[in-house]
């Protein structure tokens, strides 16, 4: 079989696995991207992959450090303003967007995750907001610490 995003996060565990690894005080490291075109050459994919390898290198060197972390499901719906028009471009309403991050972080929350650090690659503005509205509402409204770290080419 082929590469899947799948590999080696939270999707490929078992829930026991999981609920052991947050009660040991494991964090969440969550990608995101979005499929969306990046040119006749390339799949739809590099948002994600890139992400959830960025992520994955950071869980190894966390747990050199004794800090156990999980790498939640990929997440890879958004907001594609800028290339919606090219065939593959999947876009998502902004209502649609806030809600998922929202409803992702309160899963977590439920399960007793203290800290979630969303990585999202992609660089459409909108997007970008409305990922940032959505962390902020589910610190505020549920309380649980939520972050996202901003590559260096996007901040």
């Amino acid at each position: 079989m082929g590469h899947s995003i799948f590999d080696d996060t939270m999707v490929a565990m078992n829930w026991v696995e999981i609920e052991k690894a947050i009660k040991a005080g494991a964090i969440v490291l969550l990608p995101s991207g979005v499929l969306e075109e990046h040119g006749p050459h390339m799949s739809l994919a590099p948002d994600i992959y890139y992400s959830c390898t960025v992520l994955k290198l950071v869980r190894v060197h966390l747990e050199a450090k004794g800090i156990q972390s999980l790498i939640g499901p990929p997440y890879y719906w958004g907001i594609n303003n800028v290339t919606a028009s090219f065939p593959g471009s999947f876009t998502v309403r902004k209502e649609t967007l806030k809600a998922m991050v929202f409803d992702i972080l309160s899963s977590f929350q439920r399960w007793g995750v203290n800290y979630v650090f969303v990585l999202d690659v992609h660089g459409d503005r909108n997007h970008r907001n409305t990922l940032l509205e959505a962390i902020r509402e589910a610190r505020i409204g549920m309380g649980i610490r939520a972050y996202s770290i901003l590559p260096f080419e996007v901040a």
